[in-house]
């Protein structure tokens, strides 16, 4: 399942809340680019320093964007050059922004949000189903996914 993605802003915030996130992201994915609007977003009022921080500088590329999605009025910037980036590149898109969501497939995108992404690192072997229920839970906890999601996910990890 390792492979490349991009990222909207808000999956990576959601890792960020994981213990151990960014490194569980690592067994998950290969690399995650990102454009610039999402690593202006995540480096507000932080600086330069979010990826360094975060240990990530090596794993998350910063890549521009040759297209741009005609303004929605519902999407930020982020999410709009993070669709544009992924249909670009012909990659899957992170992202938890339900619109964005909808945009991104109705471009023929394959979205996943980090719960998706973690319920396949189960189905897949590169997570343990005890991983992948902590991950979930923390999610939950910083109030990064609903408890609807939260009940979906457990119902799913039983079946493992």
């Amino acid at each position: 399942m390792i492979v490349d993605f991009v990222s909207d802003t808000g999956p990576l915030i959601s890792f960020e809340k994981i213990p151990n996130g960014f490194a569980t992201l690592r067994r998950l994915a290969r690399r995650v680019f990102v454009p610039l609007g999402v690593k202006e977003e995540l480096s507000f009022g932080v600086g330069e320093e979010y990826f360094t921080h975060h240990g990530i500088g090596d794993f998350v590329v910063v890549t521009s964007t040759l297209q741009c999605l005609i303004e929605t009025g519902e999407l930020h910037l982020g999410e709009q050059q993070a669709i544009a980036l992924a249909a670009q590149m012909g990659l899957p898109l992170l992202i938890e922004e339900r619109y964005g969501r909808t945009v991104a497939k109705g471009l023929g995108i394959t979205v996943s949000g980090p719960v998706g992404l973690i319920l396949a690192g189960c189905d897949q072997g590169s997570l343990t189903t005890e991983e992948g229920r902590m991950m979930v839970a923390a999610l939950f906890a910083a109030r990064r996914i609903p408890r609807s999601l939260l009940d979906s996910a457990n119902a799913q990890l039983r079946g493992h």
